[in-house]
């Protein structure tokens, strides 16, 4: 097999997978992978050095020292404002997160890409089913005869998960305000991070036994390197989660609209095929859209082009009014025969009171 079937054959894969997602979890994907990447960006230890460094006098190791403070609590010396000078008299306790940021991340990247994961799984491939033969006549004509509950139970799990992004992300940035010890949200933009949050000089204090066999307490000085990358990661997804809680609230609030408002439907809907905009005719005839078919033709129109997206619409359409004034004419038919039942069964009863007497 030659190299130029080999990349056809590549990119047909990444052309024919169906989308499931909208911009709204596309988002979700997008924010899961980079805060997985900087989960392993922490967990690096080859181009940032060691997560800790320290120095302390003989007879001590410095290896041993370091693993020491690097499991055990130990104190930073706070830095004032506007100084380069280290304040002695101030020590807070080290975070008890520093060495849990990379799994804090990778938890994060999973919560971030759960309602992702639930909606692919409680759609179960209904949409790609669909559009394995792409023919979008073909699709008009069949959404045209099936039942409007086709598609609804997928639609009304596509609402809850929808519904579940602004919980996520919401409990995203409360998890981080616990795990760094709170003042995410307190404190202001010009002085965050505070200092203590992510200390960069820390104190340690390790018991030794030394050559008598007394217990002597030695002290040192440590860097933690890595909390200058933790600073930057966590300046950088706090805001992304804000803002993400902020357009997750406002997507969510719109869809609890389109599912109470069939008029906003069936306006989204004309915005997105070109024919029912246009033809006006055409258009009155849609005179309700079910919030399940509205979320199927949402996703059939992300993954088709809009002059095929248009010819399906305006297939469904008027296959739709075709169903609706057979159904009219077989209830007008049903009442005609109704009517001259009664009419006949009216004469016999006359006839029947006339030979009587």
């Amino acid at each position: 097999m030659t190299i130029y079937k080999l990349l056809n054959q590549f990119q047909y894969k990444l052309t024919s997978s169906v989308s499931i997602s909208n911009t709204h979890l596309s988002m979700y994907k997008m924010m899961a992978m980079l805060v997985y990447l900087c989960s392993i960006l922490v967990s690096t230890t080859t181009m940032f050095g060691d997560p800790i460094n320290c120095m302390v006098q003989a007879p001590v190791p410095e290896k041993m020292f370091s693993s020491f403070c690097y499991m055990e609590s130990s104190y930073s010396y706070s830095l004032p404002t506007n100084s380069s000078h280290y304040d002695f008299s101030k020590l807070t306790t080290k975070p008890n997160y520093y060495q849990w940021v990379w799994l804090l991340l990778t938890l994060q990247a999973l919560l971030t890409f759960l309602p992702c994961l639930a909606w692919k799984h409680l759609e179960g491939g209904k949409l790609a089913r669909l559009l394995k033969n792409p023919d979008p006549v073909l699709i008009g004509k069949f959404l045209g005869c099936q039942n409007k509950r086709w598609y609804s139970s997928q639609a009304m799990s596509f609402l809850f998960c929808q519904l579940a992004c602004p919980i996520v992300s919401m409990v995203q940035v409360y998890l981080m305000d616990q795990f760094l010890g709170g003042g995410v949200l307190t404190t202001s933009m010009d002085t965050w991070p505070p200092p203590v949050m992510f200390p960069k000089l820390v104190k340690c204090n390790m018991p030794f036994i030394g050559f008598g066999g007394s217990v002597e307490n030695y002290s040192g000085i440590c860097t933690l390197n890595y909390n200058l990358l933790h600073e930057k990661i966590y300046m950088m997804i706090i805001p992304c989660y804000l803002l993400l809680a902020l357009f997750s609230t406002t997507h969510s609030l719109l869809h609890l609209f389109i599912l109470f408002l069939p008029r906003l439907r069936l306006q989204l809907l004309k915005l997105k095929a070109v024919d029912l905009l246009s033809n006006h005719l055409l258009g009155m005839k849609v005179s309700f859209c079910s919030y399940g078919d509205f979320i199927l033709f949402m996703l059939l129109s992300s993954n088709m082009g809009a002059e095929d997206f248009s010819k399906m619409m305006t297939v469904w359409v008027d296959k739709v009014s075709d169903i609706k004034e057979q159904t009219k004419e077989n209830i007008h038919k049903g009442s005609v025969k109704a009517s001259s039942s009664v009419a006949v069964c009216d004469q016999q009863l006359v006839y029947c009171e006339v030979r009587s007497k």
